[in-house]
């Protein structure tokens, strides 16, 4: 995935055809995208403001200035001006480069080209609300051990600063950490010392989401940890299973839908499959065949995706089955949380006992100085 050069028009990125380095992996991490919350709330009050008659144009001029943040605002303007000069919904949220997501402006596409785009923009706004409700649901259950791990490091930098100010001068004072220095120069360095960690943890984070390709690996090692490895199997599937029923439902393309589908995971294990399976169906398999072959997709999915495929209801078939994936992956969300909790616990664990090691080593010291004399 390499980044693009991109030129500024009326407040709009737009996406140029030509690649500009390749390998541009840092700047890529700090491209301004929609967030699902924003997508969420415009294509709810989109959907609903067309479904009761109002006029595109005018439904995007309100919809610009209702956006909170500055980089959807910009392009929601951009969007509206489009419109209001005759451009196509779609064609105008496709010239504003990578900021909406590919699989969002392509059902906009074909919802605007068949006349039920507020049946398709209510429609997405449901899978956002989904996908926020598992989100919220994650950190309601990690939230508790993150507050007592900010509280365990809140408490080591003003020991180390509370020992500084009261240690004597002439005398070994307890240093917490190992930094080699306590009070405000200790304090400084072990808050640069969080810093990075913050930013080093960020990064991973960014870089698993944008899905680089020397990220996937990582991303395929996160499939076999036990525990971990079933939710986001689950997670992913009914996300793919979704993307199928919704693209394959309005009569798009095969290896259209295919690609936009496994492309809205952002996960390796399936975006490198992608033209295995294109490749496959043009030599002439089945849409079941050709995924069966790749060998990565769990045997209920391709069950289910050849009983579609024998009936002549593929879109049908899919849609039942991300119904029932969309119970399965709450509770994943619920699994991935508790293993987080655990994880927080476990890193609260350790910091209490390096300390307990760390004073009984200077308690220690100070008894045994005495006595190097005799």
């Amino acid at each position: 995935m390499g980044a693009y050069l991109f030129t500024w028009r009326q407040g709009c990125r737009v996406k140029e055809d030509h690649p500009l380095f390749s390998g541009n992996w840092f700047w890529a991490l700090f491209r301004s995208r929609a967030k699902v919350s924003e997508l969420q709330q415009l294509c709810y009050q989109l959907g609903l403001a067309l479904d009761a008659g109002v006029d595109l144009r005018q439904a995007c001029r309100r919809e610009a200035a209702r956006a909170k943040s500055s980089a959807l605002r910009s392009r929601l303007e951009y969007v509206a001006g489009q419109v209001a000069k005759g451009t196509p919904f779609h064609e105008a949220l496709r010239e504003c480069g990578d900021f909406f997501p590919p699989l969002f402006v392509e059902l906009v596409t074909i919802g605007e080209l068949t006349g039920q785009l507020p049946e398709t923009l209510l429609e997405l706004s449901r899978q956002y609300e989904e996908l926020l409700s598992r989100r919220r649901a994650f950190l309601r259950v990690i939230s508790f051990p993150l507050v007592e791990l900010g509280i365990a490091l809140a408490v080591i930098g003003l020991l180390i600063w509370i020992l500084g100010i009261i240690g004597d001068p002439y005398q070994p004072v307890f240093d917490p950490v190992g930094l080699g220095v306590v009070g405000t120069p200790g304090l400084i360095r072990y808050l640069m010392v969080l810093g990075l960690v913050a930013l080093g943890i960020w990064l991973g984070i960014r870089l698993v989401r944008e899905g680089f390709r020397w990220v996937w690996p990582l991303q395929k090692l996160l499939l076999r940890v036990p525990g971990i490895g079933p939710a986001v199997e689950t997670l992913l599937m009914s996300q793919i299973a979704w993307a199928l029923a919704r693209t394959l439902g309005v009569g798009m393309d095969v290896k259209r839908a295919v690609r936009l589908s496994l492309s809205s995971t952002n996960h390796g294990q399936y975006l490198e499959q992608i033209q295995p399976i294109l490749e496959a169906l043009t030599s002439g398999q089945t849409l079941s065949e050709a995924f069966r072959s790749s060998g990565v997709f769990p045997e209920y999915f391709l069950d289910v995706l050849e009983n579609g495929e024998l009936a002549g209801r593929v879109p049908e078939a899919m849609d039942h089955l991300g119904q029932q994936l969309r119970e399965r992956a709450i509770h994943a969300m619920q699994v991935l949380a508790v293993i987080g909790g655990w994880v927080i616990w476990g890193l609260i664990a350790l910091t209490i006992i390096y300390f307990i090691f760390r004073l009984a080593s200077f308690y220690l010291g100070v008894l045994q100085a005495p006595l190097e004399g005799f």
